[in-house]
């Protein structure tokens, strides 16, 4: 799901890129805790991941474009309680 190697805008002006979709609202909208799961469960789930792939990113500025933006989602969602 977080695979930050994805297309973050249109493939029309986005650097090439691999995979799905997954734009800035998506990582916002994550939920890292499903509802599905009781507390028992819930309680095993310490952290978010996700996944930079880089056979399609060819230096470092990309990296840090593809990257920071959806990071920053991902790090706020994950420390901010519910």
């Amino acid at each position: 799901f977080l695979y930050f190697n994805y297309y973050q805008g249109s493939a029309e002006v986005e650097p090439l890129s691999i995979g799905g979709f997954v734009p800035l609202k998506k990582v916002y909208d994550y939920e890292p805790v499903p509802k599905e799961l009781n507390e028992a469960q819930a309680k095993h789930i310490i952290g978010v991941q996700a996944n930079t792939w880089t056979e399609y990113i060819s230096d470092f500025k990309k990296v840090q474009y593809m990257d920071i933006p959806r990071i920053a989602a991902l790090s706020e969602i994950a420390w901010t309680p519910k």
